[in-house]
């Protein structure tokens, strides 16, 4: 008798977690996706936002201290800086980069370029 009782609380309890299982399996699932695409995106901004500043730094030194010397420093020249910018940040993420980057945000080429471009002002805003 105690066997058997036993034996019926064993399938039960089996019976009970089978469906825990199946309960919690697709919640975690979609967690472990959730948790994966945030840290991409993460990922991607945060090196966006290196590169960029690389970029800015590096064109400031090179071009902007140089343009400006020169009393050639316009908002054409500007533009044009802003243009390279934004070319050089895309040659450092490279082809598959960009790629990645536009499928990981979830947006097209012209927004990843205004993205792009909104990085570089706040960086030059918040190098002054």
């Amino acid at each position: 008798m105690l066997n058997q009782i036993t034996l019926i609380a064993l399938i039960a309890l089996g019976s009970i977690l089978t469906l825990v299982v199946a309960w919690v399996s697709p919640k975690f699932r979609a967690w472990i996706a959730a948790k994966t695409q945030n840290e991409k995106v993460e990922g991607i901004l945060l090196r966006l936002e290196d590169f960029v500043t690389n970029v800015v730094i590096d064109l400031d030194q090179t071009i902007v201290d140089q343009l400006k010397k020169e009393g050639k420093w316009n908002k054409e020249e500007a533009e044009k800086v802003k243009a390279l910018a934004i070319e050089k940040v895309k040659s450092y993420l490279g082809a598959d980069g960009v790629h990645a980057a536009l499928v990981i945000l979830g947006i097209d080429a012209p927004t990843f370029e205004k993205l792009l471009s909104s990085l570089i002002e706040a960086c030059v805003r918040e190098n002054k």
